[in-house]
């Protein structure tokens, strides 16, 4: 069975560098604070643990796993965060919500986002012509209709 407990963890060539900065932008307590795995403790992302584990090697290839943090103050925490070390990639709106990509001192994006003015549901996305050319075509039936004489 598994516990209700949860752990983010994340691969770091550097976890001392990652723990501390992501101890600074959740307030999170450090637990653990060892050259290979640096462990955060605290309750403010709904998530028990962050855990940054030493990898031999920076990863190319991108995230599958996106960090969102929520906010009131988008522009404010942006600087905050980009003070702290982070670096700003992007800034963009989807389906009503406004966000800012940055990156960690590794490379990890992660993004600040603004729930959509007067936190409803966010408005639904327009439609994406392109996305309807990328989705794959069926192929057509093998079945054959037979002719009467």
């Amino acid at each position: 069975m598994l516990h209700t407990a949860t752990r983010l963890s994340f691969d770091a060539v550097d976890p001392a560098l990652l723990g501390h900065f992501w101890a600074q932008v959740t307030g999170y307590d450090l637990v653990v604070n060892e050259p290979d795995e640096v462990r955060l403790r605290g309750a403010a992302l709904g998530l028990d643990e962050l855990v940054f584990r030493e990898v031999p090697r920076w990863k190319a290839s991108p995230n599958r796993l996106q960090v969102d943090l929520l906010s009131d103050d988008l522009d404010g925490d942006a600087l905050h965060l980009e003070a702290l070390g982070a670096t700003r990639v992007a800034e963009l709106v989807r389906r009503g919500e406004r966000r800012v990509v940055l990156r960690d001192p590794e490379g990890n994006e992660f993004a600040i986002v603004a729930p959509p003015v007067g936190g409803g549901e966010p408005a639904p996305a327009p439609p994406d012509p392109a996305a309807a050319a990328r989705r794959p075509r069926r192929r057509p039936s093998a079945r054959r209709t037979q002719q009467g004489p």
